[in-house]
């Protein structure tokens, strides 16, 4: 999926200087002034969100990718500045793809939901996503809760699709490198915990690359567009 190559994570600084639209110039300084220290963990997902609710965003990565089975990093701002090493790191090392971050269980601190592309045995195994709850401002380091079965899932994203208040979660599933094909799948939150049963799976099969929420139609009900290796994407 990446490059066979450490990832080491970047960050661009925002300068102050304003956008001249005769010139072209963006805000954005194009020499990075952080960068993560763990090489080698193939960082694949990223979300900014505030962990431990001081009033800072904070960095939260998925890591592995199908090249390194990787510990999970989140990096903790210190008033505004991000340390060299991680603050937390999950127990469990996989092949994980994307993330998302979302108070599940309604306490005030965000959750952090992996999904993890391979089993631990790589190509041939598919494995249990999982998601680690937030209850003090870092996350448990074990994870909570894993998917009720196996599966090939490079992305996940919360939502409320059901609107009863709750976040529930979906991933995208199937793997095309090997042409494992899936249903893509809802997991849906149940006054604070997520079901380990779908609650709704597609009736297509098919090799999962990416998932969103988003209102397509005004309606006021949550849509769900997926993205594809195989297929066209589907909303």
């Amino acid at each position: 999926m990446l490059q066979n190559k450490s990832m080491i994570v970047k960050l661009l600084a925002l300068l102050t200087i304003p956008v001249s639209h005769a010139t072209g110039q963006v805000p954005i300084d194009p020499n990075p002034f952080w960068q993560s220290g763990e090489a080698g963990v193939y960082s694949t997902g990223m979300i900014w969100r505030d962990c431990n609710n001081d009033g800072y965003i904070d960095v939260f990565f998925s890591n592995g990718n199908d090249m390194a089975l990787a510990s999970n990093t989140i990096y903790i701002s210190q008033y505004g500045s991000l340390l060299g090493t991680a603050s937390w790191y999950s127990a469990n090392a996989e092949y994980s793809g994307h993330c998302g971050v979302g108070d599940i269980d309604d306490d005030g601190f965000p959750d952090f939901a992996v999904a993890n592309y391979l089993g631990t045995g790589g190509f041939s195994t598919a494995g249990l996503s999982n998601l680690y709850f937030n209850s003090n401002g870092l996350p448990n380091t074990t994870p909570d809760w894993y998917t009720g079965d196996s599966i090939y899932s490079f992305s996940c994203a919360l939502g409320d699709v059901d609107g009863d208040g709750d976040l529930d979660l979906a991933f995208t599933t199937g793997e095309g490198y090997t042409t494992k094909k899936q249903r893509d799948l809802i997991y849906f939150n149940v006054n604070g915990a997520l079901q380990t049963v779908p609650g709704w799976q597609s009736t297509m099969f098919t090799e999962g690359m990416d998932v969103t929420w988003g209102d397509v139609d005004n309606d006021g009900d949550l849509d769900l567009a997926f993205c594809y290796d195989d297929v066209a994407a589907a909303v």
